[in-house]
């Protein structure tokens, strides 16, 4: 089974304040919490009041979570927790145990949980978050913006806010220089069933971009917090450099039971995208 043993602190400049919890490797999935490390009980305080969303920074592995002391477990593979939570002054509380392993097991080892925040709840529409740019949470102008997130092969690029928006105030700019491929993802998701019809879209202006066709809207689609097909649908661009919109209609099979929008591309590129929705076609 598992080695036994609390989890390790383990001190590295790559952490906040160079401490993270850090749990044992994990090669297969555990079976009970008694075959790991000890389950990690947390108590978060939380305001008196509002709506919040909770990340877990350093989750970068399937770590087990329960919402309900340790009773039922859910695969969690982001930093975000808990989404819209309605504060009343008491602590959100949660479980952790180092139950799942990676699916790809040259990916296999230990997870880590680094600190928790607490942020405004982003505003969310069909599982899209934050689909018009127009909700700020950091005064980080070259930070992804808000329920956005940015990544790249090499670590290069970024996407921030920006205001040549195609309707509003805001929408995000995307700045990529290498060769390798890139994506900007939505932080949220919407749980899905068999015989549903959506549609996803975004408006894309191309500024410039090695490959215009190469910059393609996916709905991503999971099982059992599985990825089952990153391309479950998809979206390519022309090469134009007028605003243009993305759009793909598909129907849910009997294989993925959640989808979240993405936004890939590959080479140099300086892009503006707004508006990403997804709605139901039937």
């Amino acid at each position: 089974s598992g080695r036994t043993g609390p989890p390790t602190r383990t001190r590295t400049k790559k952490w906040s304040g160079g401490v993270v919890i850090r749990s044992p490797e994990v090669k297969t999935d555990r079976a009970t919490p008694e075959e790991g490390a000890p389950v990690l009980y947390v108590s978060i305080p939380m305001p008196e009041s509002g709506t919040w969303d909770i990340r877990a920074t350093g989750i970068n592995r399937p770590i087990a979570l329960s919402r309900d002391g340790g009773k039922t477990w859910i695969r969690q593979t982001s930093p975000l927790i808990a989404e819209g939570v309605v504060a009343d002054g008491t602590p959100f509380t949660c479980c952790f145990d180092d139950a799942f392993a990676h699916d790809k097991p040259e990916h296999r080892g230990a997870t880590y949980l680094d600190y928790f925040s607490i942020i405004p709840a982003i505003p969310t529409v069909n599982g899209v978050k934050n689909p018009d740019f127009e909700a700020v949470t950091t005064t980080n102008a070259d930070a992804p913006p808000a329920g956005w997130s940015w990544w790249s092969r090499d670590g290069a690029g970024q996407a921030r806010p920006f205001n040549d928006a195609k309707s509003g105030k805001q929408a995000a700019k995307i700045t990529y220089t290498g060769d390798k491929d890139w994506a900007f993802n939505n932080d949220g998701g919407i749980t899905v069933s068999k015989g549903q019809q959506f549609t996803g879209s975004v408006w894309v202006k191309i500024l410039s971009a090695k490959s215009a066709t190469a910059i393609t809207l996916q709905a991503v689609g999971s099982k059992d917090k599985k990825v089952v097909k990153h391309g479950y649908a998809a979206a390519k661009a022309s090469d134009s450099n007028d605003w243009q919109q993305l759009t793909t209609t598909f129907t849910i099979g009997d294989d993925i039971d959640h989808i979240r929008l993405r936004i890939i591309g590959a080479g140099d590129t300086d892009i503006v995208v707004d508006t990403c929705n997804l709605e139901p076609a039937n």
